[in-house]
Parts: structure tokens; sequence; C-alpha cells
């Protein structure tokens, strides 16, 4: 009987450690994948989505610091203005004239953020 237990125990133990992990990587995966966006008004360029009350912003605004030519919006500056298309931050967004790129939510590592845009800083 006491076998019995810990073998569930066991079980038990290793579905929750199995649903936090698959749990982690998904929330990871999603925010740095690109994604298409349209959003007129906005681009050409590199546009950087934040609020000043972010972490994540904070980090990825220091990333971006030595690329020329990024254009940070913050929520609490166009609050009325700010995109309803971004659903949070950060965002950075590649957009062409029309407003029409792709967007990737969280901190995009240095490499991604090179591979992506195609140039350095």
């Amino acid at each position: 009987m006491n076998d019995d237990i810990g073998l569930r125990l066991l079980v038990v133990a290793a579905v929750g450690i199995s649903a936090v992990a698959g749990a982690l990587i998904a929330r990871r995966g999603t925010g740095l994948i690109r994604r298409s966006i349209e959003i007129p008004g906005f681009g050409p360029g590199l546009v950087f989505f934040s609020s000043s009350t972010c972490a994540s912003c904070a980090r990825m605004r220091e990333r971006l610091r030595p690329w020329r030519n990024v254009v940070e919006v913050t929520y609490e500056t166009a609050a009325g203005d700010f995109p309803s298309a971004i659903d949070r931050v950060p965002a950075l967004c590649l957009l062409d004239g029309a407003g029409r790129g792709w967007v990737a939510y969280g901190v995009v590592s240095e490499a991604r953020l090179a591979r992506w845009v195609g140039a350095g800083p």
C-alpha cells in the first residue's frame, strides 16, 4: 500500500513539473515569434511600443539603445493614439510606409534583432 501511494505521488509530481515546463515554453515562444501586423499611421522603420511602468520594456529599451532610428511610443504619452493592434508591451515592430510589417512581443535578443532587421545598429 505504501508503494502505491509513493508511485501516485511520483506521477502527480511528474505531471505537475511537465505542466509548468510546458507553460513556460509556450509563454516564451509566443512572445518571440514575429507576427504580421498593420498599424496605419506608424512607420516606416523600427517602432518600439512600451510603457514607463514595464520592467521588460526597460530591458528592451536598453537593448535598443545602440540602434539608430528607433521610434519609441509609450502608452502614457500616446494614450489616446496608442494602437489597439498592440495588445501588450514591450512590442517591437518593423513597419513599411503604410504601417504594414511584423510585431514581436517581449525582450528580443540582440542576435535575433540583428537577424530580423537585417543590419546592425
